[in-house]
C-alpha cells in the first residue's frame, strides 16, 4: 500500500472516530436533559426517557384512569381499590383520598370550571363532587350495571355515563335526576363522548359499532364496518 492511499484510509478512520464521538455526545446530552437536542428534529421523533419527573404511589389495586385538573396544577386518580386521589404535580405530593364509592372506579371528570368532578363506578352509581370542599354532593343511581365512562357536557349543566347495562344515561347536574336513557347498543357501551357545543354523542360498544347520537331528539346513527 502506498502512502497516498495509506494517509487515505488514515483520515476516513479519524473522520470516523469523530462522527462516533460527536453522536454519542449527542446521545449523553439527550439522556441526561430527557429529549433531542438539535431543534431540526421533529417532536414527533422524540422519546420520553428517565428518569421520570415523579412517580406517584399509593393506590392498592391497578388504576383505571388519571386526569389534569383544568385549574389547579392537581391531577386525579381512579382505582379499582374503590378510591380517588388527588396529587399536586408540581411538587409530587400526594393531597388526599376521596371514597365513597364500594367497587372500582373507572372513570373521573372535570367540569369546564374545574369546581365539580364526577366519578363512576363498577358499583352502579354516579358520583357528583364539589372539587372546592372535596365532599360528595350526589350520588346518581340508575344503571343496572357497571358504569365504565363519565363526562361532562361543554356547558357543565349536563353529566353522560355509560354502562354495560347497555345504556347511555343523561343527567341533569342542578337536580341530579337522570333526563335521558339512550338505548340501541347491544353490548356494554364502553364509551362515550360529546361535541364541542353539546349536540351530539358518540358510543361506542363491544357489539363493534359506533353510534352518534342527537342529543336534543335523542336519533341516532350507526357506524360499523361492512
Amino acid at each position: 500500500m502506498g502512502f497516498h492511499s495509506a494517509h487515505s484510509e488514515f483520515v476516513k478512520e479519524a473522520e470516523l472516530v469523530m462522527d462516533l464521538e460527536a453522536k454519542l455526545a449527542e446521545a449523553e446530552k439527550e439522556f441526561h436533559s430527557g429529549g433531542p437536542t438539535r431543534d431540526k428534529r421533529d417532536p414527533s421523533e422524540w422519546i420520553p426517557r428517565p428518569p421520570e419527573k415523579f412517580s406517584l404511589s399509593g393506590h392498592r389495586s391497578p388504576i383505571t384512569k388519571v386526569i389534569f385538573h383544568p385549574v389547579f396544577s392537581v391531577c386525579a386518580s381512579v382505582s379499582e381499590d374503590a378510591t380517588i386521589k388527588i396529587w399536586d404535580y408540581e411538587t409530587g405530593d400526594y393531597e388526599r383520598t376521596l371514597k365513597g364509592h364500594t367497587d372500582a372506579v373507572q372513570d373521573v371528570a372535570f367540569d369546564h370550571t374545574g369546581k365539580l368532578m364526577v366519578s363512576c363506578s363498577a358499583d352502579m352509581s354516579v358520583k357528583l363532587w364539589d372539587f372546592t370542599t372535596y365532599e360528595c354532593t350526589k350520588t346518581l343511581q340508575g344503571h343496572d350495571h357497571n358504569v365504565s365512562c363519565v363526562l361532562f357536557s361543554p356547558n357543565g349543566d349536563f353529566i353522560f355515563s355509560s354502562s354495560r347495562d347497555k345504556s347511555i344515561k343523561m343527567w341533569d347536574v342542578a337536580s341530579g335526576y337522570c333526563t335521558k336513557t339512550f338505548t340501541g347498543h347491544r353490548e356494554w357501551v364502553r364509551s362515550v363522548c360529546v361535541n364541542q357545543d353539546g349536540s351530539l354523542l358518540a358510543s361506542c360498544s363491544n357489539d363493534q359499532t359506533v353510534v352518534v347520537w342527537g342529543v336534543a331528539t335523542k336519533s341516532e346513527g350507526r357506524l360499523q364496518r361492512a
